[in-house]
């Protein structure tokens, strides 16, 4: 077999041998978006983790922008402990968007607490 057709080979066999995505066998559920009430349900460590996540994002995006986001400044000075806490706290207090995907939540909750 020439080399260049070994990687498709071995892509194509990895993909008959392997359960798919579309079957579902063994994945309970696939979630692209954590919502609200599931960010209220993770432990702190977990809170703390996903806060880091969305953070890196933020600032990868950010990174190149002159004007930035009105906030950056203002995250960048926080602890990721901080910053979960008031999405946190934000998320208990408005319970109406406990559907909504919580790194929608995450950017208004920031805003809010930077701005005051």
């Amino acid at each position: 077999m020439k080399r260049a057709t070994i990687f498709p080979a071995a892509l194509l066999v990895l993909c008959l041998v392997s359960p798919t995505l579309s079957s579902g066998e063994g994945i309970e559920e696939i979630q692209f978006f954590y919502q609200g009430k599931h960010f209220l349900n993770f432990s702190e460590y977990q809170r703390v983790n996903y806060v880091h996540g969305l953070r890196d994002m933020l600032e990868v995006r950010t990174a190149g922008l002159q004007a930035g986001y009105p906030f950056r400044a203002c995250l960048l000075r926080m602890t990721g402990r901080q910053s979960a806490t008031i999405l946190f706290d934000w998320l208990q207090a408005h319970p109406e968007t406990w559907d909504v995907p919580a790194a929608a939540s995450f950017i208004v909750a920031i805003e809010e607490a930077c701005a005051e």
